[in-house]
């Protein structure tokens, strides 16, 4: 992470500061301005500066929240929404454009240093693996387990250039190993590579080389994922610091950092947590590479296309996929 002190985002920075911002949070997963007073729907105007300046709001709205577009969570249901983020992910990985920026602004936090966000650094992570792993994890696609949204494992970042995993371990529904046959059967020709929703027959194909992992390839996979982003090396864990009004606000790049949060962030001992967070609309689409040949979407509700003992598994009514860990809190 990185912090810039002295800048007041209630009014719009000129152009050339929002383009360094974002460049800085490329490069460190996150930015923190501290003492940021964003009274009511303040935190909606600040979000616009960045990205596409459109806000995407696929969350729950609660009953004490200023603006639809803010997600108000809680360690306390009366206040906000619970039990949210518990796993690494990175937010709107249920779009083909997933979101390029989420902001956090701490409105109230327990005593001590509880109620924080961990981060982890999505492309030291990949780096630190040996090459072997790299190039297999490279060959990987996950299958959202509510939109069918299929991403791949690794990305190159559009800023940084820098290779990078991309995850959402509470909603992968699938996970998809392609080959170099599959470069040659001709998909991405076909009507499916320009879909912007699932429909049935879209997805992995037997004939284009794609083979889905079954359920204990799958659960190693993502449970080595979770191990690696957990490592001290890769990951930092912010404690949000309020002051009276003021208080910390971050600005995270979501395609360099994933986030979730801490398990003191659900505890009530320490008292009261409220967070808001609002989400910019993406701008890059995170598809497969081309020479994967497999689609933006792929029919998660339905069988397995590729046959066999594959997972293929849509989420349940929380929107949570495959329990990997069924030691591990799931929610989204």
């Amino acid at each position: 992470g990185a912090q810039v002190i002295g800048l007041d985002l209630r009014v719009r920075p000129s152009a050339m500061t929002i383009d360094a911002l974002e460049r800085i949070a490329a490069l460190h997963g996150f930015v923190v301005f501290p003492n940021q007073t964003l009274p009511d729907c303040a935190l909606v105007a600040t979000s616009t500066f960045f990205g596409s300046g459109m806000l995407a709001s696929l969350h729950t709205v609660h009953n004490d929240a200023v603006h639809d577009d803010i997600f108000r969570v809680s360690n306390d249901e009366r206040h906000g929404i619970v039990g949210v983020g518990p796993q690494w992910h990175s937010d709107g990985a249920t779009e083909r454009r997933v979101f390029s920026h989420i902001l956090f602004h701490a409105q109230r936090m327990p005593s001590g240093r509880g109620g924080g966000t961990a981060f982890a650094d999505l492309a030291g992570a990949f780096a630190a693996l040996p090459r072997r792993q790299q190039e297999d994890w490279s060959r990987l696609a996950t299958v959202n387990a509510f939109s069918g949204a299929v991403h791949p494992l690794v990305i190159t970042h559009p800023v940084t250039r820098r290779r990078s995993l991309f995850v959402h371990l509470g909603m992968v529904g699938a996970v998809i190993r392609w080959g170099p046959a599959s470069a040659n059967c001709g998909l991405r020709s076909s009507h499916y590579a320009r879909l912007e929703a699932m429909e049935p027959g879209a997805g992995p194909f037997r004939d284009c080389g794609h083979e889905v992992l079954d359920e204990s390839e799958a659960r190693a996979l993502l449970s080595s994922v979770d191990a690696l982003l957990s490592q001290p090396e890769h990951s930092i864990s912010w404690p949000y610091r309020v002051n009276g009004p003021t208080a910390d606000l971050l600005l995270v790049d979501n395609l360099a950092a994933a986030h979730r949060a801490t398990q003191e962030a659900h505890d009530t001992s320490g008292g009261l947590r409220i967070l808001h967070r609002a989400t910019v609309q993406g701008i890059w689409e995170v598809d497969p590479a081309a020479e994967s040949q497999l689609p933006p979407f792929a029919y998660i509700w339905g069988d397995n296309p590729c046959g066999g003992n594959g997972l293929w598994e849509g989420s349940d009514h929380v929107g949570v996929g495959f329990r990997w860990n069924r030691s591990l809190r799931m929610q989204n």
